[in-house]
């Protein structure tokens, strides 16, 4: 019987205990912040928890897997045990074809589109990882003939062992995470490893006017396929208006429900995917055409009068805003949160002349003013907290206008994720409206 340690009790590590005793393992669980009554099902099976990782115990282990929110300095008490992350895990029970797509940013609207397309052409879909669904929690149902589309982070990727998609993605890479990988050198490196154990017999879907991932990519040794909507490619490019797949016509541009050029790119991606894993040219545009963007990405929040607000919580990054902040008018910007070790300059360096205010809050507010003053950007103020940074925002742009939510940043400052951040964007709107009478 094998000993495995399950270091993380998150939603991921719950899937991995639960898969690893399926399979009869003997399984020990362990978090930082201890194990809570979440797990009592999982001890009902049979798993042990601990309250500290003792050495004795940690020379009988087989191998760990570890959740991708436990910072890698935490390892070393895990000695030269292998750890896998549980990517690897469910993976190595997945059945069918695995897609899997990385990137800095858009893979959740990728992967998202991508498991609508081939659901479309009737395969049996599983969208799974970093989306919101562990690997390891579907990987048993998975079956021969289904697709597998995985959305794949740089903390999941650092630590794979086998993991190998028939078709894996690269969308871009900019500056993220530097805080957990060190330096931009590192996080690459992660990203990479999607392609690691790939073969001639795999596909390499590339970003082709991304030039970090045009360079990074020299030593993939699958088949390369690239996505332009710049350039003709031997994938997915725009020609004319026209989406095409190597010189055939998927669809019109314009019919695609994702805004601005950066969703462009993640349509060339999800069409270049799809057409490779045999979906036909009609199925991809009726698929596309009924496609409803997940939510937190540049989704309607409301209107107040004549303001209307964007919930672009998702958008964590410089990166991910640099596209879309002259998609308004008039437009009052909502930046700032938790820092992931990024700097700001090259956004303060690019807002266009249609953002009329940046409200910065959260704990990054000081360290975007001084990006802002550096670069001679004055038209920001200061929010002590995000309520009220939202009823500035409301209030710098009425009675019309847009408030933007694109935070550039994290949300771990006041909240739990990115999502719980939009959801309370959406209820301020609410109570914006009712005190304004609307």
């Amino acid at each position: 019987m094998k000993n495995v340690l399950v270091y993380g009790m998150g939603k991921s590590g719950f899937a991995a205990a639960r898969l690893l005793l399926s399979k009869g393992c003997r399984v020990f669980l362990y978090d930082d912040g201890g194990i809570d009554e979440k797990a009592e099902p999982l001890v009902g099976l049979g798993a042990l928890p601990l309250d500290d990782l003792l050495e004795d115990l940690v020379r009988k282990l087989s191998f760990a897997v570890v959740s991708p929110g436990v910072p890698p300095d935490r390892l070393k008490k895990l000695g030269g045990v292998r750890i896998i992350s549980e990517l690897e895990l469910g993976w190595r029970d997945c059945k069918g074809d695995v897609a899997a797509v990385t990137g800095t940013n858009g893979k959740t609207t990728v992967c998202s589109l991508i498991a609508d397309i081939v659901a479309a052409g009737g395969r049996k879909v599983f969208l799974l990882g970093n989306v919101g669904t562990p690997v390891s929690a579907k990987a048993a149902e998975t079956e021969k003939g289904g697709v597998c589309v995985i959305e794949a982070s740089s903390f999941q990727l650092e630590r794979v062992d086998c993991f190998r998609p028939k078709v894996a993605a690269l969308l871009n890479i900019a500056p993220d995470h530097i805080d957990r990988h060190g330096d931009m050198e590192s996080y690459i490196k992660a990203k990479l490893r999607i392609f690691e154990n790939q073969t001639k017999d795999d596909f390499a879907v590339l970003n082709a006017d991304d030039p970090v991932v045009a360079a990074a990519a020299d030593g993939v040794k699958a088949r390369k396929v690239g996505f332009s909507a710049e350039k003709v490619t031997n994938g997915a490019y725009v020609s004319d208006g026209k989406v095409f797949f190597r010189g055939t016509e998927i669809m019109p541009a314009a019919e695609s429900p994702l805004a601005g050029k950066h969703n462009l790119t993640d349509l060339l991606c999800a069409v270049c995917v799809c057409s490779l894993l045999g979906v036909a040219p009609e199925i991809c545009r009726s698929a596309v055409r009924n496609f409803s963007p997940p939510p937190h990405r540049l989704a309607e929040a409301g209107f107040v009068g004549g303001v209307r607000f964007v919930d672009d919580s998702k958008a964590t990054n410089v990166s991910a805003v640099l596209p879309v902040m002259g998609l308004y008018p008039e437009t009052a910007l909502i930046l700032g949160g938790s820092g992931k070790g990024c700097r700001f300059d090259g956004l303060f360096r690019s807002v266009p002349g249609n953002v009329s205010m940046c409200v910065l809050t959260g704990e990054t507010g000081d360290e975007l003013a001084a990006a802002a003053a550096r670069q001679g950007f004055t038209r920001f103020v200061f929010a002590e907290d995000f309520r009220s940074a939202v009823k500035i925002a409301y209030h710098a742009v009425a009675p019309r206008g847009t408030v933007l939510l694109s935070p550039a940043c994290a949300s771990f400052d006041e909240f739990g994720g990115y999502a719980e951040r939009g959801e309370e964007f959406v209820r301020i709107v609410g109570e914006i409206k009712s005190e304004e009478g609307i």
